[in-house]
């Protein structure tokens, strides 16, 4: 049973953009050969036994307190989990890093795999963030989501203080390319609003729109473009749930000409008209 759910974190893109799980393993070791390619960001953290992975020609032996931050698109090859393990898996998709925490999807698609520990109480205190998350996770009522949205940020917090550590320590290493996606993820979150064109950005970047959607992609496995316009998306929807301001001022905030456009660009994207996602979302409230 152990090994099937560890498949099917490592193998699905979460459906609701986040995934998560706590499980504890008898006195049977299991192994799985089998090689795919892993189609999230996911996030191990061992409390007791031992879990090794094979990601490209890199095997990572997990012990007990250490916590692996696995890239999205990575392959698999091979895992092994030994006898009487307790561990949590959290699988989270692009969107909802992206939605969430800007910062740490820069460092989730910049650093690549990085293995690091907590000790002691720290260690501890992360545990409990765990599993306050599987908890909350599987919860339907807003007070939940609302809850764990809280403790996400918190765990996020924890997250990019792992990635800062890796980067100080290997910054040589950083890539032209990787360096230039933090660069424009930092452009993005500064400018989205306003700037809707890959030009604007590759040209701060003093590179061609077709060299930046390319790197972007590389790394990410989404284009400028897609990213662009996937930032101001979610800002839409998070300015829809707000029933005092209106949809011209929403249009005129995020950059548009007019409401025609911004309610062509939101239907494209998402299949509804802006008017019809706000009664949704405050319905359901």
């Amino acid at each position: 049973m152990i090994g099937k759910i560890v498949m099917s974190i490592l193998k699905k893109e979460p459906a609701l953009g986040l995934r998560t799980c706590c499980m504890k393993q008898d006195n049977k070791k299991r192994v799985i050969k089998e090689s795919f390619k892993i189609n999230s960001f996911v996030i191990i953290l061992l409390k007791s036994g031992t879990f090794k992975i094979k990601l490209q020609d890199t095997a990572y032996n997990l012990l007990p307190q250490e916590v692996l931050i696995i890239s999205q698109n990575e392959r698999c090859s091979q895992i092994i989990i030994s006898a009487k393990v307790h561990v949590f898996l959290m699988a989270l998709s692009t969107d909802y890093l992206f939605q969430n925490d800007l910062q740490t999807f820069c460092l989730f698609t910049s650093c690549g795999t990085v293995k690091s520990g907590w000790y002691g109480k720290k260690f501890e205190a992360i545990v409990q963030f765990f599993k306050l998350v599987c908890i909350l996770n599987k919860g339907k009522n807003p007070g939940q989501k609302i809850e764990l949205q809280r403790i996400m940020e918190l765990l996020f917090f924890k997250l990019a203080s792992v990635y800062t550590k890796h980067v100080s320590d290997t910054s040589s290493k950083t890539g032209r390319r990787e360096n230039l996606t933090v660069q424009f993820h930092l452009l993005l979150k500064e400018h989205f609003k306003s700037r809707h064109n890959v030009g604007f950005y590759a040209d701060k970047l003093c590179i061609t729109a077709g060299y930046l959607n390319r790197i972007v992609k590389r790394v990410t496995g989404h284009t400028a473009k897609m990213l662009i316009e996937q930032m101001i998306v979610l800002e839409i929807k998070k300015q829809l749930q707000n029933k005092e301001l209106t949809l011209l001022e929403i249009a005129e905030q995020l950059g548009f000409n007019d409401l025609s456009s911004f309610s062509t660009f939101f239907k494209t994207h998402t299949s509804v008209a802006p008017s019809e996602y706000r009664s949704q979302m405050l319905n359901r409230f």
